[in-house]
């Protein structure tokens, strides 16, 4: 064999490898290594011992938990950059995979710039990457099964999240920006670029919270908007709750403080506690509802000054008398 063609080909070998290891914090990790009883490590990587089953590897910790290896924590006053996750770590003289994100587990970790998740983890816990307001992108592996509430809350930058075409639990269907659950389509988790599909049947706790740069997002035929929703999305300027829905759950959009105008469509019932708080400069609301929806101290109090509510003919008396909407200084019909 031409020993050219040979070097060539080693070569082409090798930067496959590097590619593939998602290293770069722009695809999956497929990282192994080995601890060994002195502490050193088979990849030059920095280990320091915690306890009998948690231990720090390039300032992230680890946990063994249940015959597996979950990702727990990391170390506030050495990481920063990338979270490279090691798909397997032989620990002890046992292997363990690393199948699972635990809760909070990078929670308020401003350092972190990006991620690069392990090509078998099973599990992603909630707000397991809260706000982590430097990371603009992540990918999620094919073998991920549950994912939890609010896992990218207040990630202020995040603007692309792609899940692998061959997971059979969760999608990112239509070039989304989203993570959405594929049996019940609930959208599980958005960003500032998500585009909401017109599949999606409802929308989870917690999906969109935290993302200041969404400037506008047209709302899907679904019958419910969960709690927190839209928490402190302070970029949007207008919102049209279609005729759809029927129950706007507690403070779905809190601190939404850019809303200037608010439509609510013509089958709402229930506004819960705080929807709308926190949103002061709310100047126009369109009430569609010919019966007037329950409140239960939804609206910020400025917004009951200084917002006109524009109701169906023959319906402003009901308002007018109705506990909540007599509230607002000015009603009128439309």
């Amino acid at each position: 064999m031409n020993k050219k063609y040979v070097i060539i080909c080693y070569t082409l070998s090798i930067l496959t490898m590097a590619c593939s290891s998602g290293d770069d914090g722009g695809g999956l990790s497929g990282k192994s290594v080995v601890i060994n009883n002195n502490g050193n490590t088979s990849d030059g990587s920095r280990f320091t011992a915690l306890d009998d089953k948690s231990f720090y590897l390039d300032y992230i910790k680890y946990s063994v938990k249940n015959g597996h290896l979950s990702v727990t924590g990391f170390d506030k006053q050495g990481f920063k950059g990338v979270a490279s996750i090691y798909s397997n770590i032989t620990y002890k003289g046992n292997s363990y995979e690393v199948l699972e994100i635990g809760g909070d587990a990078f929670t308020l970790c401003k350092t972190l710039t990006a991620v690069t998740l392990p090509i078998n983890l099973k599990k992603i816990n909630s707000q397991a990457f809260g706000s982590c307001e430097n990371i603009t992108s992540i990918r999620i592996p094919s073998s991920v099964e549950y994912i939890g509430q609010g896992i990218f809350y207040d990630c202020k930058k995040l603007t692309s999240i792609i899940v692998d075409n061959n997971n059979k639990t969760y999608d990112s269907r239509d070039n989304c920006n989203a993570i959405i659950e594929t049996s019940s389509s609930k959208l599980i988790s958005g960003c500032n670029n998500t585009k909401i599909p017109n599949s999606i049947m409802s929308l989870a706790s917690y999906a969109f919270s935290g993302c200041a740069d969404l400037k506008d997002i047209t709302i899907p035929n679904c019958e419910t908007i969960e709690e927190r929703v839209f928490y402190l999305c302070s970029g949007l300027s207008s919102i049209t709750i279609p005729n759809s829905v029927l129950y706007i759950s507690e403070a779905a959009f809190y601190n939404c403080s850019s809303l200037t105008t608010l439509t609510l469509g013509s089958s709402v019932e229930n506004i819960d506690y705080a929807a709308f708080d926190g949103c002061g400069n709310i100047s126009t609301i369109h009430c569609l509802c010919s019966n007037p929806p329950s409140l239960y101290n939804s609206f910020d109090f400025r917004t009951y000054a200084k917002a006109t509510v524009y109701v169906p003919k023959g319906s402003l008396d009901k308002y007018q008398k109705s506990s909540g909407w007599k509230n607002f200084r000015n009603i009128v019909e439309e």
